[in-house]
């Protein structure tokens, strides 16, 4: 074959090159499907021909399009799922639980680019909660080692009971007169009797006891090695407002304040924009959204009772699982982060959230728009 020129050469090249350009430009503007066939799998499509027909499971019940780069418009889907009916109930669309080796926490997204705020303490133990545990621990130690000593005195007594009996038992054995040995046998079976008993109690009693004590190591041995990950885990799944399942990765964890920052990548997500800080004033109606005991989204209402350095307090309820939350205006605004809570014997105690003040300076390099 004849070699071609390189003038000719070059003219195919940018042939090559258009040809290429167009058809990239095709596909960035291609719609693109997803939904689900009979046997529940996902399917992806950029024509609309092969969508299914009616009554076959889509989500919404509608095609879903995907923007090219984007992913799900993860607030629409919810929007249009869930159909919020105010602003406390639009805001919990932004509101997500959190599952992490050490337990269930709450977080929230704060950009439509999926970086969402959490506790540190939600992914992994802080150091009162270590001391804690460990005071726990040695108490119960201490109550472990008292029963089984109390346990071994009374395997004693029980092996000391039953060497009289036996010992009773070949004196009776020796008696030569019938009636005492008529009487003499039947306090030996009461006794026999009695013995069999306590026996019986003990053993059961012991069996009880050495199964909650296997599955009281099985716990703190869990414990520690799920303690132990929490610290490497960077990767957590979050559940959204749906109970949809999605993965955020770990991105930044406070060094000073008990904040902790991750991110949902390749959606659009819905947030909370934070409310004027100038605009937050004693008495003012205040909403706690979290999952106390796994309950999606649950929410507490209450004032805002005061400010205490970084902390706004509430009387809000917040209870365990609300960790990680927002604590919000009636506007649907987010004030802060609820972190903790104030117990007493005598009274309900105050929620503690940290300002979003403190929020956004120390993620502000992240998720500035």
């Amino acid at each position: 074959m004849q070699k071609l020129s390189a003038s000719v050469e070059f003219v195919f090249f940018v042939i090559l090159v258009n040809i290429c350009f167009i058809f990239v430009c095709s596909i960035g503007s291609t719609e693109i499907y997803k939904y689900k066939n009979k046997d529940g799998v996902w399917v992806f499509t950029d024509t609309p021909k092969e969508l299914p027909d009616e009554g076959v499971n889509v989500v919404d019940d509608v095609k879903t399009k995907l923007s090219p780069g984007t992913g799900v418009d993860i607030g629409a889907h919810l929007t249009k799922q869930l159909n919020p009916l105010n602003t406390i109930e639009k805001a919990t669309l932004g509101v997500v639980s959190i599952q992490t080796p050490i337990g269930f926490g709450t977080g929230f997204f704060v950009t439509d680019s999926g970086y969402l705020v959490t506790n540190k303490h939600v992914l992994r133990l802080t150091e009162q909660e270590k001391n804690r545990r460990q005071t726990v621990r040695s108490q119960s130690e201490d109550k472990i080692k008292t029963a089984e000593k109390d346990m071994g005195l009374e395997q004693e007594k029980l092996e000391l009971f039953k060497k009289q009996l036996d010992e009773y038992k070949k004196q009776v054995s020796e008696f030569t007169n019938q009636k005492d040995k008529a009487y003499a046998q039947e306090n030996y079976s009461i006794e026999l009797k009695r013995y069999q008993s306590w026996q019986a109690d003990f053993k059961k009693r012991k069996i009880k006891f050495e199964n909650k004590l296997s599955e009281y190591r099985d716990q703190i041995s869990s414990e520690n090695f799920n303690e132990s990950i929490s610290y490497l885990k960077q990767n957590f799944h979050i559940y959204l407002a749906d109970n949809s399942k999605q993965s955020a990765r770990l991105i930044s964890v406070s060094e000073q304040y008990d904040l902790a920052l991750l991110k949902l990548d390749g959606h659009k997500t819905p947030y909370l924009d934070p409310v004027n800080q100038s605009g937050i004033y004693q008495g003012q109606k205040v909403y706690a959204i979290g999952n106390p005991a796994k309950l999606k989204n649950s929410v507490s209402t209450g004032i805002m009772s005061g400010q205490e350095g970084i902390f706004i307090k509430t009387d809000a309820k917040i209870y365990p699982g609300n960790s990680g939350g927002p604590l919000i205006s009636s506007e649907g605004r987010v004030m802060g982060i609820n972190t903790f809570k104030k117990l007493t014997h005598k009274y309900e105690g105050l929620g503690f959230a940290i300002s979003m003040d403190v929020v956004l300076n120390e993620f502000g390099s992240y998720i500035s728009r």
